[in-house]
C-alpha cells in the first residue's frame, strides 16, 4: 500500500470532512464491491473483510487484530467472526480465467515472546490477485465492446 500524499488527504477531507477523518479511512479497490457474488462473499463476509482491511496500514506488513476486537467493533460474537474467517479461507473456492483460487484470506498463527499464542496475522495475497484478475478480466471485456463494430458499417 502506497502512502496518501497531501493532494489524495485534501480530496478526501473535501468530502467526507476533516473530523469524519480523524480516525483514519480506508483505501478499498471498488472491484471487490462490485464482484461481491462472484468472489462468493455474502454481505457479513464483506464487512468482516473491510473491518480486518482497516488494520492493514504498512505494505509488507499483515494486520493482526484479535477476533474479539473485530468482533466487538462489528458487533458480533468472536465465535461467528472466526467462522467467517473459516469461510474466507478455507471455503472460498474460484475459477477467475485460468486460475484456481482457494481461500481469498490466509490466517497466520503469531506467537509472543513468551511462546504464547498472539492474534493471528492475516495474509491478503490471494484476495489481491483474485481482484486483480477480475480487474483484468473486466478490463479485457470493456476493450473487447470498445473495439466491436455495428454490423453493416
Amino acid at each position: 500500500m502506497s502512502k496518501a500524499t497531501k493532494n489524495d488527504q485534501y480530496q478526501i477531507e473535501k468530502r467526507w470532512t476533516k473530523e469524519a477523518l480523524s480516525e483514519g479511512w480506508t483505501a478499498l479497490p471498488n472491484v471487490l464491491l462490485l464482484y461481491q457474488v462472484r468472489l462468493k462473499l455474502k454481505p457479513q463476509h464483506v464487512c468482516v473483510l473491510m473491518h480486518l482491511i482497516s488494520y492493514w496500514w504498512e505494505d509488507g506488513r499483515n494486520p493482526f487484530p484479535s477476533t474479539k476486537t473485530l468482533a466487538d467493533r462489528i458487533g458480533i460474537q468472536t465465535r461467528q467472526v472466526r467462522r467467517y474467517f473459516e469461510y474466507l479461507e478455507n471455503e472460498v473456492e474460484l475459477d477467475i480465467g485460468n486460475v484456481k483460487i482457494k481461500g481469498l484470506v490466509k490466517r497466520i498463527k503469531r506467537f509472543d515472546s513468551n511462546n504464547s499464542r498472539a492474534s493471528n496475522e492475516y495474509d491478503f495475497a490471494n484476495l489481491i490477485l483474485a481482484l486483480k484478475l477480475l480487474s483484468i478480466e473486466r478490463n479485457k471485456a470493456m476493450s473487447n465492446l470498445k473495439q466491436r463494430k455495428p454490423e453493416g458499417k
